[in-house]
């Protein structure tokens, strides 16, 4: 039998994970193999599952075109391979469990018109040869990976959260110690009901954005939230970092409708972005998306970025910087870089938690190693916080109007009347 062989190579571009494809593989040109189930109905390993009776190999460009009832396992000492992973056009969720190691030399696609699942645990590693693809389009479905335990997944090219029509969302959920490199964009463009309204939701381990191609054109700067399409990412723990890229929330392309992005910060989480943080960019039509930065609270984690760049009140959108105020009062955003705010751009303060300002509280939104442009920041004084830019910091104080403060001194009053009446 005479087989056609491409030679694959992977050493363009540096890849985290040293040695998970190799820099030089000889596979055989590709080949579909399908999903049927035949035999035990479940094991990734079992060759009478798939379609010429064979277990997938590096060649095989696998299809999982049929709902299946169960989660296709891949458990098994050896490692699972594939030229390509894709779930067809099916109405019905196919999903796979994986708790052992999966490579792919080329894309891994979840889904595009039906649901396409799967989870990832104990200690397996996966490695994408070129991009993986979470997406949803059709009603009712919904596409998801989730990480947990110490599994790891590198993505050799782009990862892509995408969401449309009136589907349950696209979306990825990283917890436990697990590690996710991506070695180019982290494209997030769902705001997935299935999911708490976030495409990316982060309670630990460690998520890398290596940014190799510098991003351009329609692919975010690095980590972009609503870029493409409406987007939220949710950290809350553990550390995500951008190498040679920025992130970009709420920005437009060549979207014909201006897409919205929101990025929420709170509790033990770390971020660590190289480039700048980019709010409501405008394109070459003066239209932007609503970019929103949320701080909540206080907590052991820290934010630490390149630039700041807060877009101006525009057409279809604009620069958001959101702070809930706890107890403990608000995380410090660190700039190594220059500082701009644009005209009518926004700042917003509200309480958590039970907090109740007192007059002339006062916390550190911001401070910045570079310059600081005001165009025009605005915080509407009816919160009863006032912002100052003082040096390199940019501070709020609870200053309430005339009536509030009236108010707070009637309250303050009638407790103190009480009290000596007792």
């Amino acid at each position: 039998m005479h087989r056609t062989y491409l030679l694959f190579l992977n050493s363009i571009k540096p890849f985290a994970a040293a040695g998970a494809l190799g820099a030089l593989l000889l596979i055989p040109a590709s080949a579909q193999i399908n999903w049927t189930g035949g035999g035990d109905g479940v094991s990734w390993f079992d060759g009478a599952n798939w379609s010429g009776g064979n277990v997938p190999t590096i060649s095989d460009d696998v299809r999982l075109a049929n709902g299946i009832a169960t989660p296709i396992v891949i458990n098994d000492a050896s490692t699972a391979q594939a030229a390509s992973i894709r779930f067809q056009t099916n109405p019905a969720a196919s999903s796979l469990d994986i708790q052992t190691d999966l490579t792919v030399t080329g894309n891994v696609q979840l889904s595009t018109f039906a649901s396409g699942q799967a989870t990832q645990g104990g200690a397996s590693e996966v490695n994408v040869g070129q991009s993986l693809i979470v997406r949803s389009r059709n009603v009712g479905t919904e596409s998801f990976w989730i990480l947990s335990d110490t599994a790891s997944l590198n993505v050799f090219n782009d990862l892509i959260i995408e969401q449309a029509g009136a589907s349950n969302g696209s979306y990825v959920n990283q917890s436990g110690n697990t590690s996710v490199v991506v070695n180019d964009v982290l494209d997030v463009g769902s705001r997935a009901s299935a999911n708490g309204g976030f495409g990316y939701r982060m309670s630990g381990g460690t998520l890398t954005v290596n940014t190799v191609s510098g991003g351009g054109g329609a692919a975010p700067p690095g980590l972009g939230v609503g870029y493409d399409s409406a987007g939220a990412f949710e950290h809350t723990g553990g550390t995500v970092t951008v190498n040679n890229g920025g992130l970009a929330i709420g920005n437009r392309s060549a979207a014909a409708a201006a897409p919205n992005g929101t990025f929420f910060f709170a509790d033990e989480a770390i971020l660590d972005v190289e480039g700048s943080v980019v709010l409501g960019s405008t394109n070459s039509n003066e239209t932007s998306g609503v970019g929103e930065f949320v701080v909540s609270g206080s907590g052991t984690g820290s934010i630490d970025v390149g630039g700041w760049n807060q877009r101006a009140d525009t057409l279809d959108g604009v620069g958001i910087l959101s702070l809930e105020v706890d107890l403990g009062g608000l995380f410090t955003i660190e700039v190594d870089g220059d500082v701009f705010f644009g005209l009518d751009s926004i700042l917003q303060v509200t309480e958590i938690d039970g907090y109740v300002p007192m007059l002339n509280d006062t916390f550190t939104v911001m401070s910045w190693t570079g310059g600081v442009t005001n165009d025009g920041l605005f915080l509407d004084p009816a919160s009863g916080w006032v912002y100052e830019i003082q040096g390199n910091d940019l501070n709020i104080t609870f200053v309430p109007e005339p009536t509030s403060a009236a108010l707070l001194a009637g309250a303050a009053g009638l407790l103190a009347l009480r009290r000596r009446r007792r």
